[in-house]
């Protein structure tokens, strides 16, 4: 009994933490899945069951007179497992470590946020940005809630330039600040007479179906709000990792200890209670 309940254990534990992981994930992109694919193989979810029907292989293994092929069965998934993991660790790293292209609006409490080449964005996210279109911005204006959202937050200007934007909300909801443009509530602005410099400046529409989901800055705000995702997930998963690994080593070395030196003959004598003492 003591000997199988470590794996359960383990599979339970990590069965919850993937789909710990596979929630934040999800909360965090919900509204933008549809319009921005993850590659499939970062969800956890999957890997999770699968982790957790390795355990019962393992349970199996520590109670079976089949021990050795059921154990080779058992830890040949694991390192399965935990190298797929590795490398599930690094897309996150790498998702993680965008870095955030922005920079304080002026006399503003949000940020403005920039394309920026050398960002550190995986090849699969340049890909998205670089056949970024109409149809990806109209998917986000019917996907995302959160620029509607903002007409009924804030009263009034003074209350909208005092907020903590998102990164999306700041990007994709408005004109960028360079542009000078005259602000009526959070989603409806007068463009000046002779529109700025910056490109995104003339794609601004106050039609809420358009707004600046075709802007550069939408494409950075995208960036960051994936960027943040990666992070709350990567702590996590780098500190499931470890267990993981620790935990199969010690489990290893438990059934190498009761089972493979049990069967040669290995046992520890156990001491004697009260025995007569040695013939003269």
């Amino acid at each position: 009994m003591v000997r199988f309940v470590p794996f359960l254990i383990v599979a339970a534990v990590a069965l919850a933490i993937f789909f710990l992981i596979g929630s934040s994930l999800e909360s965090n992109l919900d509204d933008y899945s549809p319009c921005v694919h993850i590659p499939q193989f970062s969800k956890p979810h999957t890997l999770g069951i699968l982790l957790l029907l390795v355990g019962f292989i393992g349970l199996v293994a520590a109670n079976s007179k089949c021990f050795p092929p059921l154990l080779v069965v058992y830890f040949a998934a694991m390192l399965a497992i935990i190298l797929y993991l590795a490398y599930f660790v690094l897309f996150l790293y790498k998702i993680s470590s965008i870095k955030e292209p922005g920079a304080l609006a002026v006399n503003r409490s949000y940020m403005e946020y920039r394309l920026d080449p050398d960002d550190g964005a995986p090849g699969w996210l340049r890909g998205m940005l670089d056949h970024w279109d109409d149809a990806i911005a109209t998917c986000l204006a019917s996907s995302v809630p959160k620029c509607a959202q903002l007409d009924q937050a804030y009263s009034g200007p003074e209350d909208f330039f005092k907020t903590n934007l998102t990164a999306f909300e700041s990007g994709c909801c408005k004109p960028p600040t360079p542009c000078e443009f005259t602000i009526q509530n959070a989603t409806n602005w007068i463009a000046p007479v002779a529109p700025g410099a910056d490109p995104d400046c003339v794609k601004w529409n106050n039609d809420p179906n358009q707004l600046c989901y075709s802007c550069d800055s939408c494409k950075a705000g995208l960036v960051v709000t994936i960027g943040k995702a990666g992070k709350d997930a990567c702590f996590i998963l780098v500190i499931a990792f470890l267990v993981l690994v620790g935990v199969c080593c010690f489990e290893g070395y438990a059934l190498y200890k009761v089972n493979v030196l049990k069967s040669k003959g290995h046992e520890l004598k156990k001491p004697q209670r009260g025995g007569q003492g040695e013939k003269e």
